[in-house]
């Protein structure tokens, strides 16, 4: 918060903190839905992986991007 608030002001650090001080920032409080996970629901699910025929092929990047898909779809 600091360095963007220097970055948009173009003042040091320092001048930065004093804005901030004397500007208090709002912030609203984000309320989530409440979804109900079983241990099921998170367990990884080889089929949705490209590729991954055996243990020893799993790639950091396709688990990765298998969670993110995740995310997003809940």
């Amino acid at each position: 918060m600091i360095d963007a608030v220097s970055c948009f002001e173009n003042v040091s650090i320092g001048e930065a903190i004093k804005i901030l001080q004397n500007n208090p920032v709002k912030t609203k409080e984000i309320k989530f839905p409440e979804v109900e996970k079983t241990e099921e629901d998170l367990k990884l699910d080889l089929s949705d992986l490209e590729d991954t025929h055996e243990q020893e092929d799993f790639d950091l990047n396709k688990i990765t991007e298998y969670y993110h898909k995740k995310l997003y779809e809940n």
